[in-house]
């Protein structure tokens, strides 16, 4: 390569809805679309922010709480899901404002890896403590902090829901199981 890279977050893949893909200038990670496709939210400079995948100035969503780089779902009710550190589960409305205490974990683990599910809720990987000889787990939860326990023995790799299953890993495995979006079960 001859000449200098311009400082952009590389291509972001295609939206799932439309197919279009956009650009974003700067520093950004963890992005994550919209559920309609029209919005991607990723984290810069300490915030959860949006932009038009049409292009544009980004806009705040909220500041992170305590830092770090924030693993993100934005699910189909208008909710940007994160947890920073790990060990506490926030919301905040896509379209900004003040995060929400969804739970907390306390040295129990951390969540990571989220995924939407229909009806505003999202699946979470609960990595154990480090050092624990305890097994990860997928779980549901809601947005009144309400959990639960889908798979007991994941491997550490997240879930993701889609045409009425849950696609997880377990035992080295990639497994889908029939999963009701509606029942979390």
């Amino acid at each position: 390569m001859t000449t200098k890279p311009e400082p952009l977050f590389p291509t972001i893949s295609a939206c799932p809805s439309c197919g279009k893909r956009t650009r974003l200038k700067g520093y950004a990670a963890r992005p994550r679309w919209s559920h309609d496709g029209k919005r991607v939210a990723f984290f810069s400079r300490g915030a959860i922010r949006s932009v038009p995948v049409t292009g544009g100035t980004p806009s705040l969503v909220c500041e992170v709480p305590g830092g770090g780089y924030p693993f993100m779902a934005w699910t189909d009710d208008g909710f940007i899901w994160f947890a920073a550190i790990g060990e506490e589960l926030y919301r905040v409305p896509a379209t900004g404002g003040t995060p929400t205490l969804i739970a907390q974990r306390e040295g129990a683990g951390a969540f990571v890896f989220f995924a939407p599910v229909p009806g505003g809720a999202v699946t979470t990987l609960l990595n154990p403590p480090q050092g624990s000889t305890a097994h990860s787990r997928v779980v549901a939860i809601t947005g009144d902090g309400g959990i639960t326990a889908l798979v007991d023995d994941a491997d550490g790799f997240g879930a993701a829901y889609g045409a009425g299953h849950l696609v997880f890993h377990q035992g080295g495995k990639l497994v889908a199981a029939p999963f009701d979006a509606t029942r979390l079960d």
